[in-house]
C-alpha cells in the first residue's frame, strides 16, 4: 500500500536522516558534526523515525517515536524487538533482518497498539565509505487517508443503496403501469370496432401508435434498469454470425419496404463468440434506427475483418449526425432534433441500451457519420476459430447430411455449422447435382431449400419418391411462408426450418431426423401429443389457425373475420402458446399431426 502526497513528502525526509547517520558514523571525516547536532536535526522531524545499527539495536529516534510508540531515552542501545510500543508489529524484526541481508527497502502497512495505521518503511543506510552500518525505520501516519477512504466508501455504499432503491422503484412503477396500459390497448381495440369515418379512424390509429410508443418506452426503461442492476448476464456461445444477421433482416424487411428503402445483408461465413440474444438486440436496435432515420436509399448490414477483429457494420444513407452530437447520441433520451421526435421516430433509449450492452459484452460500439449523407455504426467483436462445444452423439457409422442450396455463402455457413458439430456433409449447388450424386444405402438425410432455382425442394422430394428412395428430408423455407411450409410437410418432408436459419434449430433438427433414421421409422416421433391439443382451441382460434396455415396475412384474416388486426395477432399468440410452439413451421407440424 502506498501513502498519500503528504506521507510521501515525509518519507522524502528519511534519506536526509540516513545521510546524517552516516556522517555520525564517519567521525574522523566529519568531527564538526556531533551527536548533539544530529539530535537537534532529528528533533525537528515530525514523523516517527528510528535508527538501528547492524545488530538491530536502537541508536537514535525522533521525538515522535516517544509520542507514537512510547520509546524513552533509556531504550537507546536496547534491542528493537524488546520495545513494548512496537509489540504489535510482529514482522518488524523479520523485515529489518531482510533489509540487512538484501540491502533493499521493505514497505508494509501496520497498526499500532493504539489502533493507528502507519506505512512502515525500512531501508539500509551506509557510511561515507559505502559500508552498510544499519537501517532506518520510518512510520507515516495514515489516519487522514483512512478517514478519507472510509468517508468515500460510505458515500459509495449510500449511492449504491440509493441506486438499488431507485431501480426497484422504477421496476415497480413500470410493472404497475403495464396493467392500465393493457387496459388502454383493449379499450382502443374496442373503440376501433365502433368508430366510423376517416377522421375518427385516423385518431384511433394515432392512439394505437401512442400506446405502442408508451409500451416501447416502458420496455426500454426496464432494459436499462436490468443492465444497470446487473440482472442481465452474458451467456457466451460460439455461433455463425450469418444466421443471426439473416434473421434480423427477415424481421425488419417489412418495415424497410413500408418506407421504400432497400434493406440488404452481406454474407459472412465467420463464427463469433458472444451472447446471441444480447448481440441480436444490439444489432436489431441499430438496424431499426437506421431504417427509421433513412428517408430514401438503402441500409446495408454486413461484416468486415479488421486486424483480428470482426466489425459488424450498419451503413445507411439517412439524415446523418452532426459532428458535435456524435458523443451525445448514446445518452438516454438524446434525440437529434424536434422533427424526429414529432415523427415518433424514437424515444432516445435504443442507442443507450446498445452502448451499455456493448460494455457488458466487451463489444465496443463505434459511429462515424456525415450530416445529410448517412452514418455507419459498428460493433467490434472477436471472431472464433474454435469448434463449437456441443457435439451430437449418434453413432460411429458416420451418417451423411446432404445439403442443397444455391447460395454459396449460405451453403458454406451451414456446412461450417454442421462440420463443427461433427457431421459428415456433402453439399450441392442444386437438386439435379444431388440426384446425380446420391447413392442410397447409408444413413443420411437431405437438407434442401424449398424454392431453389431449376428444381425446387418439393420437386426433388417427388423425384426421390418416384425412385423409391426413403431418405428423410428437411426443407428450408422463407420466414413466414406458412403455405409453403404446409405444402412441404404434406409432400413428405420430415421437418421444415425457417430461414434465416439459427444454428441451434439446424443442429437440433438434423439430430432429431438422424435419430429417426436409426429407428428406421420415418414417422417416429411425429405424433407427440400435438393432435390432442387441437380440440382445445376455441372456434375463433381454429378459424384464425386455418387462415394462418393457408398463408393469409393478418390484415386479410381481420377483414375475413370482421375483427381488428391486433385481435388476430392476439389469437395467433394464444394459439402458439396453447400448442406449445414458437414458430409457424412447428404449428404446421402440429396441424398435420392433427389431421388438418
Amino acid at each position: 500500500m502506498r501513502a498519500g502526497k503528504e506521507g510521501r513528502s515525509e518519507l522524502g525526509a528519511v534519506p536526509l536522516v540516513s545521510a546524517l547517520a552516516a556522517s555520525l558514523d564517519d567521525v574522523d571525516a566529519r568531527r564538526a558534526l556531533t551527536a548533539r547536532d544530529l539530535q537537534d536535526v532529528l528533533s525537528g522531524i515530525r514523523i516517527p523515525i528510528v535508527l538501528l545499527d547492524s545488530d538491530l539495536t536502537i541508536r537514535f529516534f525522533t521525538p515522535e517515536m516517544s509520542r507514537c510508540f512510547n520509546l524513552v531515552e533509556t531504550d537507546i542501545g536496547m534491542p528493537l524487538w524488546d520495545r513494548i510500543g512496537l509489540a504489535s508489529d510482529q514482522m518488524l524484526g523479520t523485515d529489518a533482518g531482510h533489509v540487512m541481508q538484501s540491502l533493499t527497502p521493505v514497505e508494509r502497512e501496520i497498526e499500532s497498539l493504539g489502533g493507528v495505521c502507519y506505512i512502515r518503511r525500512i531501508f539500509p543506510y551506509f557510511s561515507s565509505r559505502r559500508e552498510m552500518v544499519g537501517t532506518v525505520i520510518a512510520f507515516v501516519d495514515l489516519s487522514d487517508q483512512k478517514r478519507t477512504a472510509e468517508v468515500l466508501e460510505c458515500a459509495r455504499a449510500q449511492a449504491e443503496a440509493s441506486n438499488v432503491a431507485k431501480s426497484r422503484s422504477l421496476a415497480a412503477a413500470c410493472h404497475d403501469l403495464r396493467q392500465p396500459l393493457q387496459n388502454l390497448v383493449l379499450l382502443q381495440e374496442l373503440l376501433a370496432k365502433e368508430v366510423v369515418g376517416d377522421k375518427a379512424e385516423d385518431l384511433v390509429e394515432r392512439l394505437d401508435q401512442a400506446l405502442g410508443n408508451m409500451s416501447g418506452m416502458l420496455n426500454g426503461l426496464l432494459d436499462l434498469n436490468r443492465i444497470e442492476t446487473g440482472s442481465i448476464r452474458a451467456e457466451y456461445e460460439v455461433f455463425p454470425i450469418c444466421a443471426l444477421l439473416h434473421r434480423i433482416i427477415s424481421d425488419l424487411v417489412d418495415q424497410a419496404e413500408a418506407r421504400q428503402i432497400a434493406l440488404e445483408v452481406s454474407p459472412c461465413s465467420m463464427f463469433v463468440r458472444s451472447d446471441p440474444q444480447l448481440l441480436e438486440q444490439m444489432i436489431r436496435n441499430l438496424l431499426s434506427n437506421a431504417i427509421k432515420f433513412t428517408k430514401r436509399g438503402r441500409v446495408l448490414l454486413g461484416c468486415r475483418r479488421r486486424k483480428g477483429t470482426l466489425s459488424i457494420e450498419i451503413w445507411d444513407t439517412g439524415i446523418g449526425i452532426p459532428e458535435d452530437q456524435l458523443r451525445n447520441i448514446f445518452e438516454e433520451y438524446h434525440q437529434l432534433d424536434g422533427s424526429a421526435r414529432n415523427r415518433g421516430n424514437g424515444r432516445g433509449l435504443g442507442l443507450s441500451i446498445v452502448k451499455r450492452l456493448g460494455r457488458l459484452l466487451h463489444h465496443p460500439v463505434r459511429v462515424r457519420s456525415k450530416f445529410g449523407k448517412g452514418s455507419v455504426f459498428s460493433i467490434d467483436i472477436e471472431p472464433s476459430y474454435r469448434e463449437l462445444p456441443a457435439r451430437h452423439d449418434i453413432s460411429s457409422s458416420s451418417p451423411i447430411v446432404y445439403l442443397v442450396n444455391h447460395d454459396r455463402e449460405l451453403r458454406r455457413s451451414i456446412r461450417n455449422t454442421l462440420d463443427h458439430d461433427g457431421w459428415v456433409v456433402e453439399d450441392h449447388e442444386n437438386g439435379a447435382s444431388f440426384l446425380q450424386a446420391y447413392k442410397p444405402g447409408c444413413d443420411a438425410c437431405l437438407l434442401i431449400d424449398t424454392d431453389g432455382p431449376g428444381m425446387s425442394g418439393s420437386t426433388v422430394l417427388s423425384r426421390l419418391q418416384d425412385l423409391g428412395h426413403s431418405i428423410p428430408v428437411i426443407m428450408m423455407a422463407r420466414h413466414g411462408d406458412v403455405a409453403t411450409t404446409v405444402a412441404a410437410m404434406k409432400a413428405g418432408a420430415v421437418d421444415v426450418i425457417e430461414k434465416p436459419i439459427h444454428s441451434s434449430e439446424l443442429l437440433d433438427g438434423v439430430a432429431r431426423v438422424m435419430r429417426l433414421v436409426r429407428m428406421s421409422d420415418s414417422t417416429a416421433g411425429r405424433s407427440d401429443g400435438s393432435a390432442d391439443r387441437i380440440p382445445c382451441f376455441t372456434r375463433r382460434q381454429q378459424e384464425v389457425m386455418q387462415r394462418v396455415l393457408a398463408g393469409h396475412p393478418s390484415k386479410n384474416i381481420a377483414v375475413d373475420l370482421g375483427i381488428s388486426r391486433r385481435t388476430v395477432e392476439s389469437h395467433r399468440a394464444s394459439i402458439m402458446k396453447k400448442a406449445g410452439v414458437r414458430s409457424l413451421p412447428a404449428l404446421a407440424r402440429l396441424a398435420i399431426a392433427g389431421g388438418w
